[in-house]
């Protein structure tokens, strides 16, 4: 174990028991320059080899790796991506050297001895300074062999094209899988959309095993139309030269023919689907396409209800005001004139509010007509506060003495009181409502 010079640049083999004691008893900080320490050898060695990936190895920043693992362990993020990175580079240069694919180092497995270092001891600094002692070991020997004439500087030079052929290839691997499960998750989502008629999502499905099935059977659809049409476009180029099945399956024409067939049956079964629900009778108990109806009409008359002007809170406030103003200041100008912005508020509720449409459920209809019930007390109350006062006005004596308008004072208090013991019921009832509907999906 000691110090080795290869092509120029110095790179170490380090006892196993001594970084990994050094690493606990220095209580991290040997870790930190370890970890930098090898990190230029890394750079070292790549910038003296051809054809190494530049932004892999030759662009490693051993300052900014440490920087990441010790000051960087304050913002969480930076020493995992880091320690990933760095298996991953020492595989890299494992590849380039001609380390056989068994002896490489696993990337996975370092960084989860790195994890359990959190938890125990930092045992990846053994397994990572191991591979590394391995590496600059066979490097040495490689040189020595191509110096005895051993191994051809035009062997090498083959070697490392053959190095990144195959991990050009691995890529393109990786890349055609992850397009193939892109397009069978498309196929999953249009085929459920042309089974039942809506996306496979829990936003139109009541419990996740609904949304799950409905993903699983436009799964199925999708992929029968998928294999029909590859399976023609297969028998139309199978006489072709190379033609392989899944290369003419994934091919765009037959992508493009299954997704356009999958489109126009989608937007077909919808249009039926729409067509099924706005002709069916609304039924928390019935079919599926009852129960979508019911949920649709009870959506719908929530909507009405919260697009209603905001005016009810800012009436009630003004009432509310008035008896502060009568009772402690005496001040009737001032209530007059919050009283007819009162009654004003609850006429222009009142009239939105009727105009809310009759729906086929009887429920909705009852609490719309509760609803208008509600506001018809209060806005009688406020008639009756804005007649009052106007009465004692035109009077001309105080409020106190005027008896006819402290009687229509007491009869709108009455009203409202009535009003705010009906209130609490009726939101209630709403809720229940918006349960038991939004349950029935």
């Amino acid at each position: 174990m000691g110090r080795l010079e290869l092509r120029g640049v110095e790179v170490k083999t380090r006892r196993l028991w001594f970084v990994f004691l050094y690493a606990v008893g220095t209580l991290g900080l040997y870790y930190w320059i370890w970890y930098y320490r090898v990190h230029a050898e890394l750079r070292g060695y790549a910038r003296t080899e051809e054809g190494v990936d530049a932004a892999e190895l030759c662009g490693i920043d051993p300052a900014r790796s440490a920087l990441a693992i010790s000051l960087g362990s304050c913002l969480i993020v930076p020493p995992f991506v880091s320690q990933w990175r760095f298996y991953k580079r020492i595989r890299l240069a494992q590849e380039h050297a001609g380390v056989e694919k068994h002896e490489r180092i696993n990337h996975a497995l370092g960084f989860a001895l790195f994890l359990l270092a959190y938890f125990l001891l930092p045992f990846e600094i053994v397994y990572a300074q191991n591979h590394l002692n391995r590496l600059w070991c066979r490097v040495q020997v490689e040189e020595e062999k191509a110096a005895l004439g051993m191994r051809s500087v035009a062997a090498a030079e083959e070697r490392s094209r053959a190095v990144r052929r195959q991990r050009q290839e691995r890529e393109r691997h990786r890349r055609r899988w992850l397009v193939r499960g892109v397009v069978l998750l498309n196929l999953a989502l249009i085929g459920s959309i042309a089974v039942s008629g809506r996306p496979a999502s829990v936003w139109f499905y009541a419990t996740r095993h609904d949304a799950f099935a409905s993903l699983g059977k436009g799964l199925l659809v999708g992929l029968a139309v998928f294999l029909v049409i590859a399976t023609l476009g297969y028998g139309a180029k199978r006489r072709e030269l190379y033609a392989r099945w899944p290369e003419v399956a994934f091919g765009k024409p037959v992508l493009a023919a299954t997704f356009v067939l999958l489109v126009f049956g989608a937007g077909f079964r919808i249009a039926s689907h729409d067509a099924a629900v706005s002709s069916a009778v609304p039924n928390v108990n019935g079919s599926e396409v009852q129960r979508e109806r019911a949920q649709r009409d009870a959506a719908d008359w929530g909507n009405q209800l919260a697009s209603l002007p905001p005016e009810n809170d800012a009436a009630f406030k003004d009432i509310r005001t008035v008896g502060s103003l009568l009772k402690r200041q005496g001040n009737s100008v001032r209530a007059l004139a919050l009283n007819r912005d009162a009654e004003r508020h609850f006429a222009h509720m009142l009239a939105a509010v009727r105009g809310i449409p009759d729906y086929p459920e009887a429920e909705l209809n009852d609490l719309r007509d509760s609803l208008v019930g509600l506001l018809v007390l209060r806005h009688r109350a406020a008639q009756l506060y804005v007649r009052a006062l106007e009465d004692n006005a035109r009077r001309g004596i105080p409020l106190t003495q005027d008896t006819q308008a402290r009687a229509l004072l007491d009869e709108g208090d009455r009203l409202l009181d009535r009003a705010d013991k009906q209130e609490p019921a009726l939101v209630a009832r709403i809720k229940r409502m918006s349960r038991r509907y939004s349950a029935s999906g």
